[in-house]
């Protein structure tokens, strides 16, 4: 058997138990308790920012949508610091697919880091989170493109139009989702309900704390058709994008599926515009302007209150909201 050493801690190395299980004395389940969280070295993960890590990962994230393991942990290697973070280079997409209750942590928001190192097809979220799907978690990791990729999105949450619910219980926590090149994303983040149109309907009561969000071709964030969002800290920055809508926010829904509840409080972002959504709050320190106008409401946004610096913070189309 071969054994794997995690900051002093022995385990044993899942793809090297010589003499199966019974080598252990373990069942299945006990093998999968004592493995928990699982680490992504067991896969064959090397994380040196020059090995194609995306077989090791593929494997790890087919294992969360089987329900194999819930837990996934990606270290960082000895001597990683935020000047020299551990990269994990990937050559393709990784969704994870109708899966509850998982976890995927790094060891650290700036020295843990996953890059995308392929291009993306529209509509692909580099982490595809597809439901129903919910008691999630993904925390502490930088998330980037390496240069001249382009196409889809650093992470993309989306509602299944089928039963069930997307979301609920979820959590983004300590994210930096950004790119080392320029217009590399789509859009960074899209958090997309719309396909679920019966009841309960879009995505539902997700939350997001400390999570930056860095420049794309389009908008940086995108959230449509969710009820019930709580993001705190972070913010949503132009750089590594030079469109006219790199750094903003598009809050958005449709008719049948619109978007509420929703509370925001952020250092900054580079505009926000509004549309089929009702009853929320938004709190941001900074807010840019696209062309010239910071904040933009349509006719089917209602009972939204914005909060933005005394002055530079310019509004458009508000009908029954307010600006402060």
């Amino acid at each position: 058997m071969r054994w794997t050493n995690h900051n002093g801690i022995l385990t044993p190395n899942r793809r090297h138990i010589l003499g199966g299980l019974a080598a252990l004395g373990m069942t299945p389940s006990a093998v999968v308790a004592a493995q928990s969280p699982s680490i992504v070295d067991d896969y064959g993960a090397v994380g040196d920012g020059v090995t194609d890590d995306r077989v090791a990962f593929t494997d790890a994230f087919n294992d969360i949508n089987a329900g194999v393991i819930n837990r996934l942990r990606i270290p960082t290697l000895p001597g990683a610091s935020p000047t020299a973070p551990t990269k994990y280079r990937i050559s393709g997409p990784l969704p994870i697919i109708e899966a509850q209750g998982f976890r995927i942590d790094g060891d650290s928001m700036w020295e843990t880091q996953l890059i995308r190192d392929y291009n993306a097809t529209a509509g692909e979220g580099f982490i595809d989170i597809r439901g129903p799907s919910i008691g999630w978690t993904l925390s502490n990791l930088t998330i980037a493109s390496a240069t001249g990729r382009t196409g889809g999105s650093a992470v993309q949450v989306m509602a299944g139009a089928t039963t069930g619910y997307t979301g609920g219980k979820s959590l983004l926590e300590n994210l930096n989702l950004t790119a080392y090149g320029t217009n590399c994303w789509d859009y960074t983040l899209w958090l997309n309900g719309s396909l679920k149109t019966d009841a309960p309907t879009g995505l539902r009561t997700m939350t997001l704390r400390n999570v930056e969000v860095f420049g794309a071709v389009g908008y940086s964030a995108i959230i449509s058709a969710i009820v019930g969002l709580s993001w705190h800290g972070g913010g949503c920055w132009p750089a590594s994008g030079t469109g006219a809508q790199s750094g903003a926010i598009l809050l958005t829904g449709s008719t049948a599926v619109p978007s509420s509840s929703v509370m925001v409080s952020i250092l900054g972002c580079n505009g926000l515009v509004l549309s089929n959504c009702h009853h929320g709050v938004i709190d941001c320190s900074n807010i840019g302007a696209i062309g010239g106008v910071s904040v933009s409401a349509a006719n089917t946004c209602s009972n939204f209150y914005v909060r933005g610096p005394r002055s530079g913070t310019t509004s458009l189309n508000w009908v029954a909201s307010s600006i402060m």
